[in-house]
């Protein structure tokens, strides 16, 4: 009778060791996944901000022709109205933007802010050296562009 008891507590505990081990891996595994689909989603936006710059950019040569400037302090996103059409003609994308500040020397953009969804891209343009930081929460990456 006594080896009945001790073989089940045998197969008790080898059972539950199997399910602790199960799912620990799927704790470890589903963390794994969501770092992966956040740094290629984060990817994503990224590519879209720099869509939207070089979108803006070639507005800004198409109003410098017309002797105009895309940027307008007073408006919220930062652009004269009309802009975000013609940006939106150029790239599609999903997300906000706003121009924060302008060069209007170098007529380009300085600094702009990109939303989609919890994902934020801040570019900062300093002269040759531009930075890109893609947030979400936390900052997942930066690039330095030189």
């Amino acid at each position: 009778m006594r080896k009945k008891t001790d073989e089940s507590q045998i197969h008790i505990g080898w059972i539950l060791r199997a399910v602790l081990i199960i799912l620990g891996v799927l704790i470890i595994s589903a963390a794994v996944f969501f770092v992966f689909a956040t740094q290629v989603r984060g990817r994503q936006v990224l590519r879209d901000a720099k869509n939207v710059y070089i979108a803006l950019s070639a507005t800004e040569i198409e109003y410098y022709a017309k002797g105009d400037t895309i940027y307008d302090p007073s408006m919220p996103s930062g652009l004269k109205s009309g802009v975000k059409s013609s940006v939106k003609e150029l790239c599609d994308n999903e997300g906000d933007y706003e121009v924060i500040s302008f060069d209007r020397t170098r007529h380009r953009v300085r600094y702009m802010l990109y939303t989609n969804g919890r994902y934020r891209v801040t570019y900062y343009g300093n002269g040759d050296h531009n930075t890109w930081e893609v947030t979400y929460g936390l900052t997942l990456f930066r690039f330095f562009d030189e």
